[in-house]
C-alpha cells in the first residue's frame, strides 16, 4: 500500500538526459502519497535540450503526467527553479500572475513543518559561485559529468553480470577528492549562512547531488540529493520528523494487495462499466495484486431484471454481500455501481467503519428521468449524495463530470478516473471497406437515453449509417427507420467490432447523458474521428480539429470530422489514453483497510 508522507522534496531529476532514473522515480511517485510535493530545481534539463538534444522518452513524459495527476488529486506541488531549468526564470512574472491550480513556480518557498519550524526551500545554484559567475565552466563540467554517468552506467551493467550491487563513481570521487569535499562544505556553509540571515530554522536545497542532513551553526541543513545517481528524497512525516530515503535500496515492488471490487454490472453484460472494470482488474493482476469481483452472477445471488433495462440483472438478496466481504478479507474495497449490490455493500461497510472507494459511471438520475418524465433530478441527486457520502473517494470519468458533481455537492473528494483502449486490437489496419458514400457509425446500447434519433435523422441522401448494438429500443427503431441507408447489425466483439469502427468515416456519439464513452477512444484508435454534442464526456475527450468535433449542430460536427487526418486522430488518442494509466489512477485512490477482523 502507498506510504503516506506529509511532505516530499525531490530535485535534480534532469528529465531530457540519459542519466535520469525516470522509471525508478515514477515507481517512487506511484508508491507514495503526500500533502506537499516540492520539486527543488533541475527537474527538466534545459541545458541538454538547449544543445539540440531531442532525447525525451515516454518514461520522462510519464513523470510530468504523474506530477500533474498528483496536483489534480489535491497534492500541493511547488516547483523551485534551478540552474538547469533556469529558462523558467524568464517567465517569473507570468507565473506569479496566473493560477495553475495546485502548482506554484518560484525561485524559493517557505515551508512550515508539522512541529512549527520554518524552512527555506531553494535549489541552491544562486549560492554556487561557479554556476553564478563562471557559467561556461559549469556547462563544461555538466558535459564531463554526463560522460562520467555514462561510463558509470556501463561499469554497473558489468557488475550486475557478476551479481554485484550498484556503485557510484561520482559519489566515490566526491568523498575522496579534496577539492570536491571542499566545494561541498563551502556550498553548505554559504547556504546555511544566508538561511541564518533570513531567520529560518533550516534550509532545504539540492543542486550538488549530495544528500545530507546536518547542523551548521544552529541551522538544520537538508539536501535531498538527486535522481541521476543516488535516487534520494527528503520526506517529512506527520509528526514533523524528516529523513532522507534512498529509493534504489527499498523494495519498490510495493505491497501486493487483495482488492475486492463489488459491481452490479458484469459479464455477460456489455457496456463501458464492465469493460473498464475488466481491463483494470487484468492490469492489477499483472502488477501482482489479487482481484476478487463480487457480481450478480455468483451462486449465492438470485436476480431479477431491471425494469426497462432487461440485460441488467440485480440480486434481490444482496444482503449476502456482507458475508462475502468477510470471507474475502480484502486489503482494499471498491464499490463500482449503485445497484442493489452496491447499496448493500455500502451499508455493510458504512456501519462497520470499513473504508472503501466508489465510482460514478452513469448519470443515473438523468437516465431515470429519460424513462419517467415526472422524476425529480433533485431527489435523484439527493439519493446519490447519501449513497456516496461514506466513500473515502469517488472516482468520476472526466473533469467536466467532476465540475458538474462538485456543483451538486456529491462528495468532497472527487477524483478523475479516465478510460483506455486496446491499441493493438483497435487499429486502422482493420479498415477494409470500399464504399464511396461516407459511412457513419454508432456503437452502444440502443435505448432512449442514447438519443439515437438525432443520429438516425441525419440526411439519408448524404450518408450510410451503421448501428452496432442492441437494447430495448431496437425493435421500435428498426421499424421506424427501415431504410436502405441504415443497418442495424447487433452487438460486435473483438476483431469484428474493430472492423466496424475502422470502416466508418465518422463515429457519431449522439448521447447527452453519458459521462464518458469508451467507444470514443476505441473509434479514435481505429483512426475514425468522433462527432458529438458539446456535453460532458465528449467535451473532455474531443479536441476540435484533432480527433473530432463537438457542435450543437450534429451534422456540422460530422461534416467537419470527415475532413480530419485519420493518422493524426489515432496519434492523439494513443498519446493520451492507456489501460496502464487508468489502472494507475485506480490504484492510487485505493484505501488500505487496517485491522479488518476487528471491524467485522
Amino acid at each position: 500500500m502507498k506510504q503516506k508522507y506529509r511532505s516530499v522534496w525531490i530535485s535534480d531529476i534532469h528529465l531530457g538526459t540519459r542519466g535520469c532514473k525516470a522509471k525508478l522515480l515514477d515507481n517512487f511517485l506511484a508508491a507514495t502519497r503526500c500533502d506537499n510535493l516540492y520539486l527543488v530545481g533541475d527537474i527538466i534539463d534545459g541545458w541538454n535540450l538547449g544543445r539540440g538534444s531531442s532525447y525525451f522518452p515516454q518514461s520522462h513524459v510519464n513523470i510530468i503526467r504523474r506530477v500533474l495527476s498528483k496536483a489534480r488529486k489535491g497534492t500541493v506541488v511547488k516547483y523551485v527553479i534551478g540552474n538547469h531549468d533556469e529558462f523558467l526564470r524568464k517567465y517569473h512574472d507570468f507565473f506569479e500572475d496566473r493560477d495553475f491550480g495546485n502548482i506554484e513556480i518560484s525561485d524559493e518557498f517557505v515551508h512550515e513543518t508539522a512541529d512549527g519550524r520554518k524552512l527555506w526551500i531553494i535549489h541552491g545554484d544562486l549560492y554556487d559561485g561557479v554556476t553564478r559567475y563562471h557559467a561556461w565552466i559549469s556547462h563544461l563540467g555538466d558535459i564531463a559529468y554526463n560522460i562520467l554517468i555514462a561510463l558509470n552506467s556501463i561499469y554497473n551493467r558489468l557488475r550486475q553480470q557478476f551479481g554485484l550491487g550498484y556503485w557510484s563513481l561520482s559519489s566515490y570521487l566526491k568523498k575522496r577528492v579534496k577539492s570536491a569535499v571542499s566545494f561541498i562544505n563551502s556550498f553548505e556553509e554559504s547556504v546555511a549562512h544566508e538561511c541564518r540571515k533570513r531567520n529560518f530554522s533550516g534550509v532545504v536545497c539540492g543542486h550538488i547531488h549530495h544528500a545530507e542532513i546536518k547542523q551548521i551553526d544552529g541551522i538544520t541543513y537538508y539536501n535531498d540529493g538527486d535522481w541521476v545517481e543516488s535516487c534520494t528524497a527528503l520526506v517529512e512525516y506527520e509528526s514533523g520528523i524528516m529523513e532522507i530515503i534512498t529509493w534504489h535500496i527499498i523494495d519498490h515492488d510495493s505491497e501486493k494487495m487483495k482488492i475486492l471490487i463489488i459491481t452490479d454490472a458484469w459479464f455477460p453484460l456489455v457496456n463501458g462499466v464492465v469493460h473498464t472494470l475488466d481491463n483494470t482488474s487484468k492490469e492489477l493482476v499483472k502488477r501482482g495484486h489479487e482481484v476478487v469481483v463480487i457480481h450478480p452472477g455468483l451462486t449465492p445471488f438470485r436476480t431479477f431484471s431491471l425494469p426497462t433495462y432487461a440485460e441488467i440483472r440485480l440480486p434481490w438478496n444482496p444482503w449476502r454481500v456482507g458475508g462475502m466481504i468477510c470471507k474475502a478479507a480484502p486489503d482494499a474495497i471498491h464499490i463500482a455501481t449503485e445497484g442493489t449490490l452496491g447499496i448493500a455493500a455500502r451499508l455493510f461497510c458504512g456501519r462497520r467503519g470499513i473504508p472503501y472507494t466508489s465510482s460514478y459511471h452513469t448519470k443515473t438520475p438523468e437516465y431515470i428521468q429519460c424513462r419517467f418524465r415526472w422524476f425529480s433530478l433533485a431527489v435523484g441527486y439527493a439519493f446519490m449524495r447519501w449513497l456516496h457520502k461514506k466513500s473515502s473517494a469517488v472516482l468520476v470519468t472526466t473533469e467536466s463530470v467532476k465540475r458538474e458533481l462538485d456543483e451538486r455537492k456529491l462528495h468532497p473528494n472527487l477524483l478523475v478516473w479516465s478510460r483506455g483502449a486496446d491499441f493493438d486490437l483497435f487499429h486502422p489496419d482493420k479498415r477494409t471497406r470500399v464504399k464511396r458514400r461516407p459511412v457513419l457509425a454508432y456503437v452502444g446500447r440502443v435505448s432512449i437515453e442514447k438519443n439515437l434519433e438525432a443520429f438516425l435523422d441525419l440526411p439519408d441522401d448524404h450518408y450510410d449509417k451503421v448501428i452496432v448494438g442492441d437494447g430495448p429500443d431496437l425493435v421500435r427503431l428498426r421499424k421506424e427507420y427501415d431504410l436502405p441507408s441504415i443497418s442495424f447489425v447487433g452487438y460486435k466483439h473483438g476483431a469484428e467490432l474493430a472492423e466496424a469502427y475502422a470502416n466508418a468515416d465518422v463515429f457519431v456519439f449522439p448521447s447527452k447523458t453519458d459521462t464518458f464513452g469508451i467507444v470514443m477512444i476505441e473509434s479514435n484508435a481505429c483512426g475514425t474521428p468522433v462527432a458529438a454534442y458539446p456535453v460532458t464526456g465528449p467535451v473532455d475527450f474531443i479536441v476540435n480539429g484533432v480527433n473530432g468535433y463537438c457542435n450543437p449542430d450534429l451534422q456540422a460536427a460530422v461534416e467537419r470530422s470527415l475532413k480530419l487526418d485519420r493518422a493524426k486522430v489515432r496519434g492523439h488518442v494513443v498519446a493520451h489514453y492507456s489501460w496502464q494509466h487508468v489502472t494507475d489512477l485506480f490504484e492510487d485512490a485505493l484505501i488500505h483497510i487496517e485491522d479488518l477482523k476487528s471491524r467485522i
